[in-house]
């Protein structure tokens, strides 16, 4: 807190140090927000001597919030002032103690410097410069100057110079800070730093002496202020450095609190950026007619996507049933184009190949269009043919797939079809036994399975999937048995296990 505060406000280590508490005030910048309703505040802290003003001269040192929290000196001053109201109320700070915190925190970031409790006011002027703020700003703020105007006219308040060191630009109106955009109550505010209504209520009363007081009333006022701060910034702080044992504090267990910090940590991810801010300000209508492109483009490529991955798992899928032999391979050949080959065929003529494809309806179209019809063939045990052409007296003929393993696959082929199969059940319901042209029996057992789970289901209230993984989860621990074995040992997995 104190390096931080040194760096930003150009302030020597003494001044930082012996810092009283009505010194540190609020200042509200007008104008500094890329929207009029952007608040922008100024910390400004009381300088009345040291070695640069030896004759206890008002000088101050100001700094606005900074667009990277880790760096920002209104977060490590709330944090601590919150340490020091709800944890730890510490004392005041030695210079050796300083000195040692300053040269432990330089060789852990492997930083070499001559100066250490000094070292803030070397590299917050160094900064300023490097980001563009005027020399005439850098000597206000740092305050060397001995110049009657700046010194007995101007303030220390260069806003430029305020700018540059929060990360912001240096012309001004762009003060925009993404953790921000969500206004905490007032009543959680309130719960930050508990004691501060009970002394305004002194001071504005008038009870005891002294207690209507300028300083102490704008010291509550900053209290206030900083809890709004504390509150935006514990947010990504605890995802930032999550170990902190500041956490612990009850304001983080609070559910007031945990209401506030998933409406912010949604609002963050949601927020529009300065540029946008800044565009809709001064073009609103080109404003509205990008955020529509916008809009129309993100709902064009969501659709794609979605088209993209619903066809990547129907292909996987596919695949996935091919290689299992739920889906085999078949060799469909016309005799005619084998003889037609054959009479064509010469020594120095490159050999056929046969097309080789899979047995679905899809695939068959393809074989049709390139001149080799599709010929049924049932020689291979695990065919399921699929005949597409029908009618009313010439039903389609499918043959249930014989590399079935699991119950999934089973309840897939019977109610959906296996890759661009038709589902058994639609052929029951469409066709009733004339599609199976002898296969009843394998068709009988399947469907009897089916009947099984759905009053499985049924009975204790599951749905398909639920139903399915706990019987195939069963399966699996009797031996991972077959279908067959299913169908021939019912009244081992219809019921649950503590039945």
């Amino acid at each position: 807190m104190m390096l931080l505060l040194s760096h930003h406000c150009l302030l020597r280590g003494e001044n930082v140090r012996s810092l009283d508490l009505p010194d540190a005030q609020t200042l509200s910048l007008e104008g500094e927000g890329v929207t009029p309703d952007i608040e922008c505040h100024a910390l400004v802290i009381l300088i009345n001597h040291g070695k640069t003003n030896k004759f206890g001269k008002p000088q101050y040192g100001s700094c606005i919030r900074n667009d990277d929290i880790k760096t920002c000196p209104w977060m490590t001053l709330a944090l601590y002032l919150f340490h020091r109201d709800n944890v730890d109320n510490t004392k005041e700070m030695q210079p050796k103690a300083h000195y040692d915190a300053i040269e432990k925190g330089f060789k852990a970031c492997h930083i070499r410097s001559m100066a250490k409790t000094h070292a803030g006011r070397q590299s917050g002027a160094k900064m300023a410069d490097i980001r563009g703020a005027g020399e005439s700003d850098i000597r206000r703020a740092g305050r060397w100057t001995n110049d009657a105007l700046e010194s007995a006219y101007l303030t220390n308040l260069p806003r430029a110079l305020l700018r540059v060191m929060a990360g912001f630009h240096k012309d001004g109106g762009r003060f925009y800070l993404r953790r921000a955009i969500e206004k905490p109550d007032p009543e959680l505010c309130r719960k930050v730093f508990l004691m501060v209504e009970v002394w305004q209520e002194r001071i504005n009363r008038g009870h005891e002496h002294g207690d209507q007081s300028i300083a102490a009333d704008g010291f509550l006022q900053m209290l206030r202020q900083l809890s709004v701060v504390f509150l935006h910034d514990s947010v990504p702080l605890q995802e930032l450095y999550p170990c902190l044992s500041i956490w612990n504090a009850p304001l983080f267990q609070d559910p007031q609190y945990i209401t506030f910090k998933n409406k912010l940590t949604r609002s963050m991810n949601e927020a529009p950026t300065p540029q946008d801010l800044i565009l809709q300000m001064a073009m609103p209508l080109m404003h509205d007619y990008d955020r529509a492109m916008h809009t129309d483009v993100s709902a064009r490529l969501a659709s794609l996507t979605h088209n993209i991955e619903q066809q990547s798992q129907r292909t996987s899928q596919f695949l996935d049933d091919l290689l299992s032999g739920r889906v085999p391979f078949s060799l469909q050949v016309d005799p005619s184009y084998i003889q037609n080959s054959h009479q064509s065929f010469t020594p120095s003529a490159p050999s056929t190949s046969l097309p080789i494809t899979t047995n679905t309806a899809a695939i068959n179209r393809t074989i049709s269009n390139v001149g080799i019809p599709a010929q049924h063939t049932n020689n291979t045990p695990t065919n399921n043919v699929i005949t597409t052409s029908s009618t009313a007296d010439n039903p389609p003929h499918y043959k249930m797939s014989r590399g079935i393993t699991n119950l999934y696959d089973l309840w897939r082929e019977w109610h959906t079809g296996l890759s661009g199969s038709p589902a058994v059940f639609e052929l029951e319901r469409t066709w009733k036994t004339k599609w199976r042209r002898g296969d009843d029996k394998w068709v009988n057992r399947h469907a009897t399975i089916i009947r099984e789970i759905q009053a499985y289901q049924e009975k204790y209230e599951l749905t398909p999937e639920a139903a399915l993984k706990e019987i195939d989860d069963r399966r699996i621990v009797l031996g991972n048995k077959s279908i067959n074995w299913m169908y021939e040992n019912r009244t081992k997995w219809t019921t649950r296990v503590e039945e």
